[in-house]
């Protein structure tokens, strides 16, 4: 499936691979959404891949996603490759959106219709933006911890001159 419903981050990892390191990372990365409650977690090769999750709190952070992580070697540099679908999500959501119509025609006639795309736009559209900011960030922050896994530091910011200088 095409965006918006599948949707791919991509993270440069700041390290160089090689096939010692490559389980590690994967490791890594599959006790890092286990935490985070992510359900059928299975490593295949050099991907991962998950779909929904354990947790029975509303609104985790997997819980209508399937995803999968791979690393890949693209323009001379290793990234970290994280793609969900969000089908389920636009599911559950025209089928609510569909029901709210329904009802409204039924109760109130066919000069409401209107309100039930307005039930699949807002929260469909706020739970994708939503999604994709939560992702991103989590491709963020698995892309840090495996640059950290591995050694590799952050370079230090220079240290500014704290003497007062003259705009004249």
């Amino acid at each position: 499936m095409k965006f918006p419903v599948s949707i791919i981050f991509e993270r440069k990892l700041n390290i160089t691979l090689n096939d010692e390191n490559i389980p590690e990372i994967l490791e890594y990365i599959k006790t890092e959404i286990i935490k985070r409650k992510a359900n059928n977690v299975l490593i295949e090769g050099d991907t991962i891949s998950y779909e929904g999750s354990t947790s029975s709190a509303r609104h985790d952070l997997f819980e209508y996603i399937v995803g999968k992580f791979s690393i890949c070697y693209h323009n001379s540099e290793w990234r970290l490759r994280y793609r969900i679908n969000l089908s389920k999500l636009f599911k559950v959501g025209l089928i609510l959106s569909m029901a709210l119509t329904l009802f409204i025609i039924i109760s109130d006639g066919w000069e409401f219709w209107w309100i039930g795309i307005l039930v699949f736009i807002w929260p469909v559209g706020a739970g994708w933006v939503t999604e994709n900011i939560r992702h991103g960030t989590l491709a963020s922050d698995l892309a840090e911890g495996i640059d950290g896994l591995i050694g590799w530091k952050k370079p230090e910011p220079e240290e500014k001159d704290e003497s007062l200088k003259s705009w004249f």
